[in-house]
């Protein structure tokens, strides 16, 4: 596996083990879409998580701390090029 699809995969596993807990029961994720692409000589990796109704919008305080901690834990487990996370609230 290369360091990208290792990246992604810790990342979306995180994403998906830590949610509930950050963000409560009245969201989910509905799906988890992520990819990379190269610009000026690096790889950028980027990820967009799909939340479903019927909960309230995303408010961006709150996902925002929520990216520090995935972070936090992505740099606990020696990742440094994590990728940069979406948060998008799909239609019921």
């Amino acid at each position: 596996m290369n360091e990208t699809n290792h990246t992604l995969k810790t990342t979306e596993q995180l994403i998906r083990k830590r949610f509930s807990d950050h963000f409560g029961d009245c969201y989910h994720i509905d799906r988890i879409e992520s990819s990379f692409f190269h610009r000026k000589g690096r790889e950028i990796n980027y990820m967009t998580v799909y939340v479903g109704p019927p909960g309230p919008p995303l408010d961006q305080e709150t996902t925002n701390t929520f990216d520090l901690l995935l972070k936090e834990e992505l740099i606990g487990l020696d990742l440094h090029d994590w990728p940069a996370v979406a948060y998008v609230t799909t239609d019921a």
